[in-house]
């Protein structure tokens, strides 16, 4: 009998909110632990790379990458709300290397943490594997 998951929009909305947690609401604790770690530090490095001025919209004047980079921040979801929160109004972002990669590091977390919002909308039955669909040579 196959273990029947948990409502996958509220683990979608969850997974949204923190990484992870959508995988922890579904039962599934190694891989939201997993999550949650890896989209943490990957956001984490991004701000320390290139300072929390990183996650706000007014700071990107240059072309649509950075704007998309932004807006990609917003699939971290809570990490992304403290750091606009908490930023200084009166500074604004760095320029240079620094300041790039850490805009490029959050918002890989942020389409990353996509990602796992994708599967957690789509569970895949414990029976149901891939392997079980290759047809026998025979």
């Amino acid at each position: 009998m196959a273990k029947q998951m948990r409502s996958p929009y509220l683990a979608a909305i969850l997974a949204w909110v923190i990484p992870g947690a959508g995988h922890l609401y579904q039962g599934r604790r190694q891989r939201g632990m997993i999550i949650f770690v890896s989209i943490l530090i990957l956001f984490l490095l991004g701000v320390l790379l290139g300072g929390i001025e990183i996650v706000d919209l007014k700071n990107v004047k240059a072309g649509a990458g950075e704007v998309i980079l932004i807006f990609a921040q917003i699939f971290c979801g809570l990490p992304t709300l403290i750091g606009f929160l908490i930023q200084n109004p009166n500074v604004s972002m760095g320029v240079g290397r620094g300041a790039d990669l850490g805009l490029v590091y959050a918002g890989v977390a942020g389409l990353l943490n996509l990602m796992c919002i994708i599967d957690v909308l789509m569970p895949v039955s414990q029976g149901d594997s891939h392997q079980n669909k290759i047809p026998a040579k025979g």
